[in-house]
């Protein structure tokens, strides 16, 4: 009995160790907490990022984030069914993997974030409202496979990296100053209709599949092009494949 006491008392001081030394590190604990012995959960780095955790038995559940994280490391919450809202005000990238398969993700908000890297929300089956006015790389496969995601804002987004939206449900896209759009960015979203770039010369496709199952290629969606460049587009490579859709952006 004394024995497993001492045990007892040793993890609620690992607990207690854990949870002072986020806190010192100014991370809202808000919706944390340790039903179980972890040896070890991600350590802080000091620029206030996440870094990868460990186990060796119990879990960490995490409702939201809402905290003054510089940036998101790669596959630190892949595969957490239990993240619901991730607000990041400070965060300025979220790596590879970050929240890839968070199944319950629904809402994300990243106000200053400029990069989004590879598979970072793959597979995030619920997330409907995301909101990063400030990102200019997607990478790829992104968001692939998020199809509850229907609305999307990239106001400075300049790159869309390989499959970064396949399988999304988006309706409509507006790409202000697109330069590269990777294959497959945009395959299967089944209901995309019309798509807005707004970028000072012809954007580069990466395949001739970008916009496979859609409305584009059913002939029955639209494209919006600076009127200037009309002509251009439909006469280059893959553009070309659209010519009847092409249209300038309504002044």
């Amino acid at each position: 009995m004394s024995e497993l006491i001492t045990n007892l008392n040793n993890i609620l001081d690992i607990k207690g160790n854990i949870k002072s030394a986020i806190e010192n590190k100014g991370v809202d604990m808000t919706g944390v907490s340790f039903p179980g012995y972890a040896s070890k959960i991600g350590e802080i780095s000091g620029g206030g990022g996440w870094d990868q955790k460990s186990f060796t038995e119990g879990t960490v559940e995490i409702i939201n984030l809402d905290n003054s994280a510089s940036f998101v490391a790669s596959s630190i919450f892949t595969s957490n069914s239990t993240i619901q809202t991730v607000n990041l005000p400070y965060a300025t990238s979220v790596g590879n993997n970050a929240f890839s398969r968070c199944t319950s993700l629904r809402q994300v908000n990243l106000p200053v974030c400029s990069y989004i890297g590879q598979s970072a929300f793959y597979n995030c089956s619920s997330l409907s409202q995301i909101s990063f006015p400030m990102c200019n790389y997607i990478d790829n496969s992104a968001f692939n496979n998020c199809k509850s995601l229907s609305q999307l804002s990239l106001p400075v987004c300049s790159y869309i990296g390989s499959t970064a939206f396949r399988f999304c449900s988006l309706l409509s896209l507006s790409l202000p100053v697109c330069s590269y759009i990777g294959g497959l960015a945009f395959y299967n979203c089944s209901s995309l209709s019309i798509i807005a770039i707004g970028y000072s010369g012809v954007c580069s496709l990466g395949d001739n599949q970008i916009f496979e199952n859609t409305q584009i290629t059913s002939s029955t969606g639209s494209i919006y092009v600076p009127a200037s460049l009309v002509d251009e587009y439909k006469v280059t490579l893959r553009w070309s494949n659209f010519s009847t859709q092409i249209f300038p952006i309504p002044e």
